[in-house]
């Protein structure tokens, strides 16, 4: 990368920290994969319970993985021998988590998270519940307002996600969201994070770098 828009990147970024701080959030801004890996490490107690959203961007970091290797209780509802039953009762322990991993699917300069759901327990989740959040956030996601945001997530994440999940939705044909009233919509609940009430229970991790959609 030219070194003058690393500069301006990097810019960008240290303003996004101090703004999202200043919300409430905790914030941290790390180089790449493994720096993002180190820090669940060094983070999550033995025997700790760890719960996750449907985040492409903790799975490309490759945390995911890692959290079935680590000593904990991990509420792993993304398993595929386990029934849809079963992963709804995951999805309900997840509220009473230690720890709850996910990611944004747009996060704006003015340090505002939104997010989009399906079933809604990942919006809730990390707004409620679990004690401490971990969510982690490539510069792929960051806009510069709440129209951008919304913009982003409805004809780039959901469509990604739909296409990811093999949902047959119009947008996956029309390319862009067109509201659809499709039984297996996924943008279903909508929430923004303006401030952090409790504070420094969300951490933003910004990491640099293209990560999920």
């Amino acid at each position: 990368m030219d070194k003058n828009v690393e500069a301006a990147a990097n810019l960008r970024l240290g303003v996004l920290k101090s703004r999202l701080e200043n919300n409430g959030f905790n914030c941290i801004v790390l180089e790449n994969a493994e720096e993002a890996k180190e820090l669940i490490r060094n983070t999550i107690e033995d025997g700790s319970t760890v719960a996750m959203g449907g985040s492409q961007s903790v799975r490309e970091l490759g945390i995911e993985e890692m959290l079935c290797s680590m000593n904990i209780n991990f509420l792993d509802k993304n398993a595929r021998s386990k029934s849809e039953e079963e992963r709804n009762v995951l999805r309900r322990q997840a509220f009473m988590a230690d720890y709850y991993l996910a990611s944004c699917n747009a996060l704006s300069m003015d340090g505002h998270l939104f997010n989009i759901d399906g079933r809604g327990n990942r919006v809730a989740a990390i707004s409620f519940g679990p004690k401490k959040v971990y969510l982690f956030v490539g510069e792929n996601k960051i806009v510069n307002n709440e129209e951008e945001a919304w913009t982003r997530i409805r004809n780039v994440a959901a469509i990604a996600n739909n296409i990811r999940l093999n949902n047959d939705t119009p947008c996956r044909k029309a390319g862009v969201c067109v509201n659809c009233g499709s039984d297996v919509r996924i943008c279903n609940q909508f929430s923004k994070i303006v401030k952090c009430f409790e504070k420094g229970r969300i951490t933003v991790v910004l990491v640099k770098g293209s990560w999920g959609y």
